[in-house]
């Protein structure tokens, strides 16, 4: 589909609020449909203040019965921060939230099973056979994340009787923008429909947002990566079209923006 998509986003004005080291292949993606890709990044990835606390955990993590990564920023901050991680095969049975982090940690010859489906999210994990309560009851599980993720996973393994910690690697913040250049921006390139992949992403755009652009912000389509952050923005008084892509993937996000322009 992608391939035969050579005008399918022509004319279309595409704001795109990942961090900016992780924007360019949606970006190229765009443009090759010919939309105007605008790179508005809303938030930054940066190691977890608490990097000792978090080498400490990974380094212990052949002691658990279980290591989750949340996400490609947890697999990349993991091993930077120790990459004996490689090395855990056979030690620790190993799961991944969502086909782009499984995808990440096969980068690195580390194997990790996902969820059945393509959904993204910790609901699709948690429908694994080998995570039921059965199965994790009395077992130690290491999330490797963020710091201040969602904690329904954690919650949900600990009602199945799963005792949980974390191993918190990396954070997120908003970088900093100028307000004339955000000025600059509604006046020159106001979106037609803008990619939010985090809650925080949701928050940073309404903060940033000139007063006088509140009300066509909130008109914008939005395509989104998963239901949570859909209802943050439909809690937020968006009354545009939102769209919730199958994945955190880059053609998962650009084949939802195709849908989109096709409705």
């Amino acid at each position: 589909m992608i391939d035969s998509a050579a005008a399918a986003l022509s004319g279309c004005r595409v704001w795109v609020t990942r961090p900016r080291a992780q924007a360019q292949a949606l970006c190229e993606l765009i443009q090759g449909a010919g939309g105007a890709a605008v790179e508005f990044p809303l938030t930054e990835i940066v190691p977890a203040p608490d990097q000792d606390a978090a080498r400490t955990a990974l380094e212990q993590i052949a002691q658990h019965d279980v290591g989750i990564f949340i996400s490609r920023n947890a697999v990349r901050y993991a091993l930077d921060l120790e990459p004996a991680l490689v090395n855990v095969r056979g030690k620790c049975q190993l799961f991944a939230v969502g086909a782009g982090t499984a995808a990440e940690l096969s980068r690195f010859r580390i194997g990790a099973a996902t969820g059945p489906g393509p959904a993204y999210g910790s609901a699709d994990l948690l429908t694994l056979p080998q995570l039921q309560a059965e199965v994790v009851r009395g077992r130690s599980v290491l999330i490797i994340r963020g710091t201040g993720g969602e904690e329904n996973l954690r919650s949900i393994l600990e009602q199945r009787g799963a005792v949980v910690r974390y191993a918190e690697v990396y954070q997120r913040r908003r970088p900093d923008h100028d307000a004339n250049q955000l000025q600059l921006l509604w006046r020159q390139t106001p979106p037609d429909v803008i990619v939010l992949t985090s809650v925080s992403a949701v928050r940073a755009l309404l903060d940033l947002t000139p007063a006088e652009q509140h009300a066509r912000l909130m008109q914008s389509a939005l395509v989104v990566i998963s239901d949570r952050v859909c209802s943050t923005a439909l809690r937020a008084g968006f009354t545009g079209t939102v769209l919730v892509a199958a994945g955190t993937t880059d053609s998962a996000l650009f084949q939802t923006l195709l849908l989109w322009r096709c409705n």
